[in-house]
């Protein structure tokens, strides 16, 4: 954190005061006799935006001067100063809102408004018109009056000179969306909270502190348009500076390809009730009357703007267009999961081709639903091992100019693909082969496998080759890690109770190693450690899955086992969700809870089915080993802020001990589920160092 000398702190705070005063529409004087709220704000407004000479000049030559008898007086010299159109009357009441502003605060607000200047702005008037005139809103409580826009950004401005990170980031839940974060200084923090706490127009809007404003003024960003979110972080990075904004800038989706995509989630009944009772009847003019009736039957999120344009876009088209898109919205059913635990960088690649986000699953559901839709209709496999390369993959051409033609225009509506060049069905499979073919041999060899399983020879012809001992980097691991103690309120750790024994082999079901899907994987070893201490079994199948993710039942199980515990015999716990504890697994969660090592969430539930976290496994592994916390709490990865105060101590301690390690792009994902074979590398790390 910064340092900042108390009078320069001084002078902050008092740049801090002059823009509050505005953004809280001067409501201190609001709730003063003889104040006249909307002429003094557009006064106050209007000297901001003179040059400095006309501010000085206005201050010395009538605000200084001012009494409550005399204000009349100085009508004529205001308005020839600043030259706006206001009536004399007009004039005369802001001058007396100003008389009557209390003496104390007289003499700051004239030499703030010396100093203080708006900034010139450089944007589009179609940029992002909506969330300016909320911003506008918010400051001036005048939608259209720019300055309000303008103030903000100053503030930001200000503010980002003393924060020690970034001001914007992108969404954590919605990489569209925005989140404004201010980790500045503290005392500074406290002066702008006890001022806005006392601006009573923003406690209205339940606004009583610095945080809060922030958290409105984000609330009314996120209100719009992906697109009009997405032009206001190219402005926040071009006026701003890449240091103001954290984010990746990721564009925007369509509304019409969002709808579509959201629509192919849903049973067969819902898709076609969506085309009987809103695109059947929606036209360019009446299609705000479906708004509401479109999101009801979506079910997805997506604001009236989003779904208002997508309707109006579609109503646009002509009737072939439209018969194309009913076509697609009854044919591509994409409701069935797929699981994409064994190639989840090709899968995240895919995603981010059709969807725009990495983590949107329709993208790869979209690619093998048209590959599968294709192959049915032609009676061809359109994929195969690539000539060149046996391990990489190649998608054939189709040879039927009737459903090429569906499908091109299938694709043309997908506007993410055509922002990458895919503008027919032909060039989109030429770029998802690229893509994929960017990815590990053997990722590509699971998806292949995948499309085998899934669909015989119809959808893959090839041999399947098994490109072999690939191994990833092990702080790079594709999934999720072990975790057993879900605590998403930050509850205060309690540390193990009881002694921990000795791991000893305890019976668990046969499943000889070594399994058939840990060759080459890069946590091989670590399993068949585990297996050979009677801790860890695999699946009927002969699998282990070391890439899929574990629940918090599985984890308990193999916690409490590792940790050499029995399973209790006499069930107390009262977790609200007792019953959907599995058999096999609550004997252990109630050793697990009697020991402290366990912990449910805030509203006394377990969760028995929840993946878990990272920061979770830590937590668990590290208590039901007996680790405390580290005192030091100091950790240099870049998503350090994401890391929960409840599972941090944890955190250090297990890179201390190397039990952990970063990904190699130096994040921690503390939020990310974890696989099987992250948690079991752990765990065998503190198996290890317990026994020496």
């Amino acid at each position: 954190m910064k340092k900042i000398h108390n009078k320069q702190l001084q002078n902050i705070i008092s740049s801090f005061i002059a823009i509050v005063m505005i953004f809280g529409v001067l409501a201190t004087m609001a709730y003063a006799g003889g104040v006249h709220t909307d002429t003094y704000q557009e006064l106050i407004l209007e000297v901001l935006d003179l040059s400095k000479t006309q501010r000085v000049q206005f201050v010395d030559d009538v605000l200084a001067k001012l009494t409550e008898s005399n204000y009349a007086d100085y009508v004529d010299r205001a308005k020839d100063i600043l030259g706006m159109q206001l009536t004399d009357s007009q004039m005369q009441l802001a001058l007396e809102s100003y008389a009557n502003y209390p003496d104390k605060h007289k003499s700051t607000l004239n030499e703030l408004l010396k100093s203080f200047e708006l900034p010139e702005l450089t944007y589009d008037e179609d940029d992002f018109p909506n969330i300016r005139e909320r911003i506008n809103y918010l400051v001036t409580g005048d939608s259209s009056n720019d300055k309000g826009f303008k103030l903000f950004v100053a503030l930001i401005k200000n503010l980002r000179a003393f924060n020690s990170k970034p001001v914007f980031y992108d969404a954590q839940s919605n990489e569209r969306k925005l989140d404004i974060r201010i980790d500045g200084n503290e005392t500074l923090k406290d002066g702008l909270d006890k001022l806005i706490d006392s601006i009573d127009s923003l406690k209205q809007k339940d606004v009583s502190d610095f945080d809060s404003f922030i958290t409105r003024a984000t609330a009314e960003i996120n209100a719009n348009s992906d697109r009009e979110i997405y032009l206001l972080k190219s402005f926040i990075k071009e006026e701003l500076g890449a240091s103001a904004y954290a984010g990746n800038l990721p564009r925007p989706v369509d509304p019409l390809q969002k709808v579509l995509l959201g629509l192919s989630e849903l049973e067969l009944r819902e898709r076609v009730s969506f085309v009987n009772k809103i695109l059947a009847k929606v036209t360019t003019d009446n299609y705000a009357d479906y708004i509401n009736d479109a999101k009801g039957i979506l079910k997805a999120s997506i604001s009236d703007l989003e779904m208002g344009s997508a309707l109006k876009l579609y109503a646009s088209l002509s009737n072939r267009s439209k018969g194309e898109i009913e076509w697609f919205i009854k044919a591509f059913d994409l409701t069935e999961a797929i699981d994409t635990t064994a190639f989840p960088k090709l899968a995240k690649d895919i995603n981010y081709e059709v969807t725009g986000d990495p983590h949107d699953d329709k993208g790869v559901k979209f690619v093998v639903k048209a590959l599968d839709l294709a192959s049915t209709i032609t009676g061809k496999a359109l994929v195969t091992d690539n000539s060149d390369n046996k391990f990489k993959i190649e998608f054939i051409e189709l040879d039927n100019q009737v459903l090429e033609d569906k499908l091109n225009n299938l694709i043309s509506l997908i506007k993410s693909l055509e922002d990458k060049g895919a503008t027919d069905f032909d060039s989109f499979l030429a770029e998802a082969e690229y893509i994929v073919n960017q990815n590990d041999d053997i990722e590509i060899y699971h998806f292949k496998k995948y499309l085998k399983t899934q669909y015989g020879s119809s959808v893959y012809a090839g041999t399947l080759p098994n490109p072999g001992a690939v191994e990833p980097t092990p702080t790079g691991s594709t999934s999720r890690p072990p975790v057993s103690t879900p605590r998403p309120v930050e509850p205060t750790p309690t540390p193990t109770g009881g002694d921990i024994v000795e791991p000893k082999p305890t019976p668990t079901m046969p499943a000889a190693p070594p399994f058939s899907d840990i060759e080459g994987h890069w946590a091989a070893d670590n399993i068949i450690k585990l297996v050979d201490l009677d801790i860890v079994n695999g699946y009927p199948d002969g699998t282990v899955k070391p890439d899929a993710n574990i629940t918090r039942a599985e984890m308990a199980v193999i916690v409490v086992i590792a940790a050499g515990l029995e399973p209790a015999e006499k069930i107390t716990m009262n977790f609200g969700d007792l019953e959907e504890i599995p058999a096999w697994a609550i004997g252990f969660v109630q050793t697990g809870v009697d020991k402290g090592i366990i912990h449910g969430y805030e509203d006394n539930t377990f969760r028995a089915s929840n993946n878990l976290t990272r920061e979770e496994m830590v937590v668990l592994i590290m208590q039901a080993f007996g680790h405390a916390g580290s005192e030091n709490t100091a950790l240099s990865f870049l998503d350090d802020g994401d890391i929960g105060g409840w599972s941090r101590p944890f955190i250090v301690k297990s890179v201390e001990k190397e039990f952990v390690a970063g990904y190699p792009d130096n994040t921690f994902l503390p939020k990310k589920n974890v696989t099987r074979a992250e948690a079991f590398t752990v765990l065998i790390k503190a198996i290890e160092e317990k026994i020496g």
